[in-house]
């Protein structure tokens, strides 16, 4: 071993633990010893040998040549003698990753210092079986809605997602969806690595700058969607254009499925959607920062520290719906429309007490006289922002012509905000509409996200969900809908 522990500071260093371990003995043997250096090695000497190795071997013989040489010596080994070695290592690395100079301490110190996050992930504990029980509901658009006895695995028209078939972001079926996954399982592969990695200088949450961009990405973070309405056939009789809609994505995001969430919304409601791209940057980082934004901008503590997709995404929205509300600071004659889902929630808040705290009064007015809010999923711990004029904090709708948010029952994301058990009644949350039916499960928004009027339990009915088929807002009059509700400090 001492002979391969040399090696690792010269060139190849696989090569040449395969000819040491042809010379001394079986592969069993030689695995074990391994592993007991590795065990009584401290985690620093431990971590400087793999940086070590890595780096050489990387830099003589290449990634691809490097994992055959492994794969040729490891095959020939028992599986005990494999899992031993790979065991101890991994123990070591990770442990050593984790000590007091790397940033993946620096992440995780950041989780438990925030004390929102402390609430967030001590919920996720004890309510284990309801999060399990979200993941199997979660993937259940994976079978395309077939009943177990079909023999051609098409969804069955029984089945109240039949209509929303086409904007099922699990259909693996369709390429795009295929190529969708993929991208989800590398950025996941290089947030991770990219933690690890930096775990090796001394770092700090703020000089974190997750970047998980692709090869295939065509679509930087904040990119539009422009989605015209369809033709007048019909299916399209009326359509609405003067109208400005806007979305925004949640976590998780890729091109396609904006694409798709933005189609699902137009075939809806006749409109012309834009839709806003926020990038993902892996569900591990989604959520970790997620978490950090459940609250408005002035509760935060540490992780309101935003990667750079998060950040564009929130300055390209925030320019849309500044030019929509006040083109030169005269009144707009319709309304603008900006629907949020899941992330894109905490975001759209964001861009809310942004505009409250640094707008005129006139373009203020003008904002409370326009703008519409609708949100789905929404994981925000409250509705409401912190003004910096009063010093006082603020329901958000006091400063929209409307808003409703809409959740499915069995949502973990919405249970983490909008449908919180732990609510306080001063929240901000005002008129929510929640789909009790036994298919209001999971999160999201092509397959399961339900736009009709009946799967939601209310005294009145949606604003929102009234315009299907290219009803006008402003056409939407009587005791049916919601009036806006006095201002609440």
């Amino acid at each position: 071993m001492a002979n391969l522990f040399a090696l690792s500071f010269g060139g190849s260093v696989v090569g040449g633990a395969v000819r040491v371990i042809s010379r001394t003995g079986p592969f069993d043997v030689i695995l074990k010893s391994a592993a007991e250096v590795f065990h009584y090695g401290s985690n620093q000497s431990v971590k400087g040998l793999a940086t070590e190795v890595i780096t050489r071997t990387l830099g003589a013989m290449g990634a691809d040549a490097l994992l055959e040489k492994v794969s040729d010596i490891l095959s020939q080994a028992s599986n005990a003698a494999v899992r031993g070695l790979v065991s101890t290592l991994t123990n070591h690395i990770l442990v050593a990753a984790l000590d007091d100079s790397g940033s993946a301490e620096a992440v995780w110190e950041g989780i438990f210092t925030n004390e929102l996050n402390k609430v967030t992930f001590a919920f996720l504990l004890r309510n284990m079986l309801g999060l399990a029980k979200f993941v199997v509901d979660l993937v259940e658009p994976a079978k395309r809605y077939a009943a177990a006895d079909s023999v051609d695995g098409q969804p069955d028209q029984h089945n109240v997602h039949f209509e929303d078939r086409s904007y099922n972001e699990l259909d693996v079926t369709v390429a795009m969806n295929r190529h969708a996954l993929i991208c989800q399982m590398q950025r996941l592969a290089k947030s991770v690595i990219f933690i690890l990695t930096r775990s090796m200088t001394t770092i700090s949450l703020s000089d974190i700058d997750m970047d998980t961009t692709l090869k295939s990405d065509a679509s930087a973070s904040g990119v539009l969607v422009h989605l015209e309405t369809m033709p007048n056939t019909s299916n399209f009789q009326r359509r609405v254009d003067d109208e400005k809609w806007l979305f925004v994505n949640g976590i998780c995001g890729e091109p396609y499925w904006l694409k798709l969430y933005c189609k699902k919304l137009r075939d809806k409601f006749h409109r012309q959607i834009m839709g806003v791209f926020n990038r993902s940057d892996g569900i591990l980082w989604d959520v970790i920062e997620c978490a950090g934004e459940r609250q408005s901008a002035d509760a935060q503590d540490k992780l309101i520290q935003r990667t750079r997709s998060s950040r564009e995404a929130q300055e390209k929205l925030a320019q849309q719906l500044g030019t929509a509300l006040w083109p030169g600071c005269r009144d707009t004659q319709s309304f603008v429309v900006v629907i949020a889902y899941s992330q894109g929630c905490l975001l759209l808040r964001l861009v809310l007490e942004d505009f409250v705290n640094k707008r005129t009064d006139h373009e203020l007015r003008v904002m409370k006289q326009w703008l519409r809010v609708f949100t789905f999923g929404n994981p925000s711990v409250d509705w409401k922002i912190h003004n910096n004029r009063s010093g006082r904090d603020m329901y958000l709708d006091n400063h929209a012509s409307h808003t409703e948010h809409f959740a499915n029952h069995a949502d973990f994301v919405a249970k983490l905000g909008v449908l919180s058990p732990s609510r306080p009644d001063d929240s901000g949350y005002r008129n929510v509409f929640t789909n009790n039916s036994q298919n209001g499960i999971g999160h999201l928004f092509g397959t399961q996200y339900s736009l009709n009027d009946d799967q939601y339990d209310a005294q009145e009915r949606s604003v929102l969900l009234a315009c299907a088929g290219g009803v006008a807002m402003k056409d939407l009059t009587g005791e049916l809908f919601y009036t806006v509700r006095a201002p609440v400090d």
